[in-house]
């Protein structure tokens, strides 16, 4: 979350002051996409498998809120 926010202020040309309460209050982790997605009803295809449900999830993540991915899961911010 930091490296995001650290590159969002540098590209934005922008000082963003760090509020570790508004991010806890606005963010959530979750391991994958998908456990994010389910959240939010998402439901996948069962046809597809387990690659191409989470790839599913991720896209329907992006379309509804930002999404920040790294190694080990998914943050998005709650909507």
């Amino acid at each position: 979350m930091f490296d995001y926010l650290e590159d969002y202020a540098e590209n934005c040309d922008i000082e963003i002051e760090l509020d570790v309460i508004a991010i806890c209050c606005e963010f959530s982790e979750y391991d994958s996409a998908m456990e994010a997605a389910k959240n939010y009803d998402f439901e996948p295809d069962d046809d597809d498998d387990e690659e191409d449900q989470e790839a599913a999830a991720l896209e329907f993540l992006e379309t509804e809120t930002q999404v920040i991915t790294f190694d080990g899961g998914v943050i998005i911010q709650d909507y």
